[in-house]
């Protein structure tokens, strides 16, 4: 591809951009700004004249970047959009990612006992799904997962190594005779469409009602996901996060590594919880909260925060 392409492919996006630079030349792939090469495209967060100075190095860069000023004197290609991230991994998801169309198929090693499995469905090595499990169309299922009782996964959602998924969750009661039993666990997992759950993750089913995870949540890996939980439209969950059970987590909210939410507690849409954080109280919606115990610290602007 060359640069013109980018230009084409932003305008059938209809995003607004401005370009200073001349010319257009082949890229041959993308780089980070700490391992930049020649005839490639990079994007910057929060542009410096250091960083364009070290960019000003190298020939046939494509740079997408917010507004800023340049030097006098450039020979690489910038374009200026509102919202680099986003239109910097659009294009490289159009025009470098390599896509691996899998098709449907079971490996011989795995345990499939569901009759209710979707078109296009890829089941890895070594993973066990109950008779009770439903799989939407082109569900992506990697290697070692379990999926046990009452499980729905929706279209297009993707399942990484390691993942259980409808395991008892943490809970008990003492009885008469003051003895700790387990609190029986009666309900099952949703999960929406569009939905990333990565390595080693844990979703517990629900105890009297569901565990819910709606359309285009993403959980990076480690996470624990507890009984009864409501995972809603949009939230970001990163790599680490604990949440305990009953919560409820609102649209688009952030939750930021190695996190851990308190039972029963509501997370408010669009919030943000800053890394490392125990979160207590409650979270209002379009609040940014950091540390032990979380505190509100300022208004949460989207993307300010988010990666």
């Amino acid at each position: 591809m060359d640069v013109k392409d980018i230009f084409d492919f932003l305008k059938s996006l209809h995003l607004e951009y401005r370009v200073v630079g001349k010319g257009n030349f082949a890229l041959n792939g993308v780089c980070a700004l700490n391992q930049l090469h020649n005839e490639s495209l990079t994007w910057i967060r929060n542009p410096d004249m250091e960083k364009i100075t070290g960019i000003e190095q190298y020939h046939n860069m494509c740079v997408i970047l917010p507004g800023t000023k340049l030097p006098n004197t450039i020979h690489n290609i910038y374009i200026f959009v509102e919202n680099p991230h986003s239109a910097f991994f659009e294009i490289v998801n159009s025009f470098f990612a390599k896509r691996q169309e899998k098709g449907q198929y079971i490996e011989n090693d795995s345990v499939v006992l569901s009759s209710c499995i979707g078109k296009n469905v890829s089941v890895g090595h070594h993973c066990y799904t109950g008779k009770d499990v439903i799989l939407g169309d082109d569900v992506v299922i990697e290697h070692n997962v379990i999926l046990e009782g009452s499980v729905e996964i929706g279209a297009r959602s993707t399942i990484e190594s390691g993942v259980v998924i409808g395991l008892c969750g943490f809970g008990h009661y003492k009885d008469t005779n003051n003895v700790f039993r387990r609190i029986p666990h009666l309900g099952g997992v949703i999960i929406g469409e569009d939905v990333y759950i990565g390595a080693n993750s844990t979703v517990a089913r629900g105890t009297i009602a569901n565990t819910i995870i709606e359309d285009h949540v993403k959980i990076d890996a480690r996470c624990h996901i507890a009984h009864n939980d409501i995972i809603k439209r949009g939230v970001m969950i990163t790599g680490g996060v604990g949440i305990a059970g009953s919560v409820t987590v609102e649209e688009d909210a952030w939750i930021g590594p190695n996190s851990t939410i308190n039972n029963g507690l509501i997370i408010g849409r669009n919030s943000f919880v800053g890394i490392a954080s125990v979160v207590t109280k409650n979270v209002p919606e379009g609040k940014a909260v950091f540390g032990v115990p979380a505190r509100i610290v300022k208004d949460n602007t989207p993307n300010v925060y988010t990666t």
